[in-house]
């Protein structure tokens, strides 16, 4: 029964080889499309987006702080557009969509980093594009803390019993259009 069975698939495997060759069109679209797709689809969808409009609201303003932007807007994925002393104007621009981000430094962040607390950048995400909000996310971690520990660290060593880029953390907030999903990292530990 199985030789019976491997003979057919045989008999239409070669079947199918012997129409490929005569029909040439067909054979060009079974090898040409996929190469194609594969062409053009890798140009087209980016799962690293740039250059993502970013709203700050800053209470603390100190070099640290200034360090922070600076490292945001030298990144390529994030436009700083809007620089707002109130905060519900940074979140109105996050619920009408004219930002993907918000970043808010709250006040005395510098003065609780060098005393080697735990203090935290809040970001805030349109979610309505995850990919771009993970990735993003993930950059903006790497960079503030790389960019504070440096600064705060050549400052007052002496004082610091570590590199503070170990010290602080990102609370991160992700935004729907109208009701708000959160996921934020604990910084107590």
């Amino acid at each position: 029964m199985k030789r019976l069975v491997a003979g057919r698939v045989q008999a239409v495997l070669m079947q199918e080889f012997i129409q490929m060759r005569r029909d040439r069109l067909t054979f060009g679209m079974i090898i040409g499309v996929p190469i194609l797709q594969l062409l053009l689809f890798g140009y087209a969808i980016n799962n690293d987006p740039k250059h993502l409009p970013t709203a700050l609201f800053i209470n603390d303003h100190s070099a640290v702080t200034r360090s922070i932007t600076n490292a945001l807007e030298n990144s390529r994925y994030f436009d700083i557009v809007e620089s707002h002393h109130v905060a519900a104007l940074a979140d109105e621009s996050l619920q009408r969509g004219d930002v993907a981000f918000v970043v808010t430094i709250p006040e005395g962040f510098t003065h609780k980093l060098l005393r080697g607390e735990r203090p935290s950048i809040l970001i805030e995400a349109d979610a309505t594009d995850p990919s771009a909000a993970v990735n993003a996310l993930a950059a903006v971690n790497q960079l503030t803390a790389g960019r504070c520990g440096i600064c705060a660290w050549n400052r007052r060593a002496s004082f610091l019993p570590q590199p503070p880029s170990r010290r602080w953390c990102i609370a991160a907030t992700t935004r729907k259009a109208s009701p708000s999903t959160t996921s934020s990292r604990d910084c107590s530990g």
